[in-house]
């Protein structure tokens, strides 16, 4: 009950202020306070998620809606490693804002402090909710406060700004609305749960059910959604004016925890559901990512506004994490995640110094200060720490979010990460020619008031922002372990999706490069070796017990062994390789297949030994015909020819050993038909023992069978 018991503190805090008389009695933004706060220390225990156990976890589950037409939504709340640190980091910074607005809103008090708490609640559901459809409540529930916020206790043009607001978040959110229930009835009409559904999206996709259009439709409809909440370029112009015309609280919780939904949504639903869609823009998102990041820091620089500065600067901040996000990386995803993190903090604390220097001079043009660091040097140095963290100094947080996102973009394309990291060089010069400029050269104050230094109640507020600064860039590895769990999830269910706009670096795993290898290697002759043993295993008992019907057979299949062993020569070796365990137990170990061999050999015949000799050709036949075309058919003359010698079995036990000598010597001996051929099988055991000249005899008794071909084929067609 951990979670809904920090969605339900902000609300039980907002009842008393409700029954509150005085609309602007001290006691209600004290008691706002409080009732923040306890959230806070009570949402502490999230910080326990352990990443090594199931990836949901302080898990809740009740029924929900049940109608008859098939709608069926549970309340069902659980935190990821992602979700846990956005938890956190609203529940951190809900109370800084309520603490720093004690000053800003002096009118009609209760109603704003409920807005505020009641907007906390909503937040925290969105990032708590695993049921879509409850969801979609909590974030559409986030907009209202926010909507009153802006438009009662905002600037002269708030009305315009609020406006603005509300018709393009409320576009997205509808569209997103038509596709949720499209998706809930495509996929049976059970069930709600986001785990659930995903999977059935993807039964559907495999069965043909949910079409690719389909599935292109929905996925912008909840991509729109999300990218005007980031905001990503050109959807952004809301932001300046809701920025600009906010109260200080409503700027501070707008930067730092509303805009976290778009990239959370992109997280948990946009990609995760529709990944085939996903993929095929995923460079589309890249480059509007760098342009958006390109684009805000031009137009920050342009600003003469100090919030409608640091609102341009999240803009490309957003982009720096959306980028990460879609660089289809581990360290990308998390270095997003990381950003949107720092982003809050930072952001966050710019907003509320920008709103502290506006209550002392009520003015917030850049010109009309300078000289602030002697007037005002504590205010100065918490500045000037925060800018640095905007812009990524080394030991701060910003360093950190920063170098991980352009560490995904660089692995998933060297291009992007330097088109992103131009937001690094860009955000210096933005940021520290407002700090030149405000801070430095001589003083001025165009408004004639006092410019007082931070009190103790301001110190308190920026102090634990700072501190999280230096803690996130000193020590992010409790950070990154947390949400490694949820990212990789995210990065499986990306690469379901096919090739198309997928990392360079994702696209091996997905191939199978090493069958391919595996082919390749067999090629050689190493492969074909071990399968003709085998048969030469089988060819020699054969012509040793039944000479006169099997021979014929066999020596047919033998005979071929003199014309191919000699051409192709890999074959020569690899008979050599298996006669010479027989003689020589020593190389025998040399091929993997030869010791089975020669065993067998030993226990039948050792004259018919060289029969290992025929049974290789016959593979080799098949291999001779591929690289010489031309010599096939001598070859088939001299196959038959053979035959006829070899069924003489009373020679050919004797005649071996002598021929043996006479091998070298095959040419001259054309009279005895059935000596070649023997010849020809002990021609290949004898280069045995000298592997490399063992291709060249077979050679000459190619030449040297052709000129007897033509009289012993007469006689072996008798013969047969």
């Amino acid at each position: 009950m951990l979670l809904t018991g920090l969605i339900v503190l902000p609300l039980l805090g907002a009842l008393p202020l409700c029954l509150a008389r005085d609309k602007n009695a001290r006691e209600l933004r004290l008691w706002a306070f409080l009732a923040s706060l306890l959230t806070f220390v009570v949402s502490l225990k999230l910080w326990l998620y352990d990443p090594s156990r199931q990836l949901f976890q302080f898990a809740e589950n009740v029924p929900w809606i049940r109608l008859p037409g098939g709608l069926n939504a549970d309340y069902a709340l659980g935190v990821d490693g992602i979700s846990a640190l956005l938890i956190l980091l609203t529940t951190l910074v809900t109370p800084l804002a309520i603490l720093g607005a004690w000053t800003c809103i002096q009118d009609r008090q209760k109603e704003f402090y409920v807005a505020m708490l009641v907007m906390e609640s909503a937040m925290l559901g969105v990032f708590a909710a695993t049921d879509l459809f409850l969801f979609y409540v909590f974030f559409e529930a986030s907009l209202i406060p926010m909507y009153f916020i802006i438009g009662i206790w905002g600037g002269n043009e708030r009305i315009y700004a609020t406006t603005k607001f509300i018709i393009f978040t409320a576009f997205g959110s509808l569209l997103m609305f038509i596709a949720i229930l499209y998706v809930y009835f495509k996929t049976g009409g059970q069930t709600f749960a986001i785990a659930q559904l995903a999977e059935k999206l993807a039964a559907a996709r495999q069965s043909g059910a949910l079409t690719r259009s389909a599935e292109f439709w929905c996925f912008w409809a909840f991509a729109l959604a999300f990218a005007i909440k980031v905001p990503l370029f050109p959807l952004h112009t809301w932001l300046p004016d809701a920025h600009v015309q906010a109260p200080t609280p409503g700027s501070v919780i707008l930067a730092a925890i509303l805009l976290k939904m778009g990239g959370y949504g992109f997280l948990r639903f946009a990609v995760p559901f529709f990944p085939v869609a996903a993929a095929a823009y995923t460079k589309l998102f890249l480059v509007i990512s760098i342009i958006g990041i390109i684009y805000g820091s031009l137009m920050a620089f342009a600003q003469t506004d100090i919030k409608k500065l640091i609102a341009y600067s999240s803009v490309a901040h957003m982009g720096t994490c959306m980028l990460g996000i879609f660089s289809g990386q581990l360290i990308g995803v998390q270095g997003g995640v990381y950003q949107m993190l720092n982003h809050g903090v930072s952001t966050g604390a710019l907003f509320l110094l920008a709103g502290m220097l506006y209550e002392r001079a009520h003015t917030q043009g850049i010109k009309d200060f300078g000289g602030l660091a002697k007037a005002m040097p504590v205010y100065s140095t918490f500045f000037v720490i925060v800018a640095l963290s905007s812009i990524g100094l080394p030991l701060t947080n910003g360093f950190i979010g920063e170098f991980a996102c352009l560490k995904g973009a660089f692995d998933c394309r060297i291009w992007y990460a330097l088109w992103g990291a131009t937001g690094m060089v860009l955000g210096a010069v933005y940021m520290l020619s407002l700090v030149k400029r405000v801070f430095f050269g001589p003083a001025v104050n165009v408004s004639g008031r006092p410019l007082v230094d931070l009190g103790a109640r301001e110190v308190a507020v920026l102090t634990p922002l700072v501190v999280l600064i230096f803690l996130m860039g000193v020590a992010p590895t409790p950070f990154f372990e947390r949400m490694e769990p949820a990212a990789r999830v995210f990065l499986r269910q990306d690469k379901a999706a096919p090739k198309a706009g997928a990392p360079k670096k994702d696209v091996p795993p997905r191939l199978a490069p090493p069958v391919e290898q595996k082919k390749a290697v067999p090629a050689p002759v190493p492969a074909p070796a071990p399968a003709p043993p085998v048969e030469q295993k089988k060819a020699v008992p054969a012509p040793v017990p039944a000479p006169a019907p099997a021979p014929p057979v066999e020596q047919k299949k033998a005979a071929p062994a003199p014309v191919p062993v000699p051409a192709p020569a890999p074959a020569p070796p690899v008979e050599a390789k298996k006669a010479a365990p027989a003689p020589v137990p020593v190389p025998a170990p040399v091929p993997v297949p030869a010791p089975m061999p020669p065993v067998e050999a030993k226990k039948t015949v050792p004259a018919p030994v060289p029969a290992p000799a025929p049974a290789p050709p016959v593979e080799q036949k098949k291999a001779v015909p591929a690289p010489v075309p031309a010599p096939p058919a001598p070859p088939v003359e001299q196959k038959k020819a053979a035959p006829a010698p070899v069924p003489v079995p009373a020679p050919a036990p004797a005649p071996p050993v002598e021929q043996k000598k006479a091998a070298p010597a095959p040419v001259p001996v054309p009279a005895p038909v059935p000596a070649p051929p023997v010849e020809q099988k002990k021609a290949a055991p004898a280069p045995v023992p000298v592997p490399a000249p063992a291709p060249a005899p077979p050679v000459e008794q190619k030449k040297a069978v052709p000129a007897p071909a033509p009289a012993p084929p007469v006689e072996a067609k008798k013969a047969q």
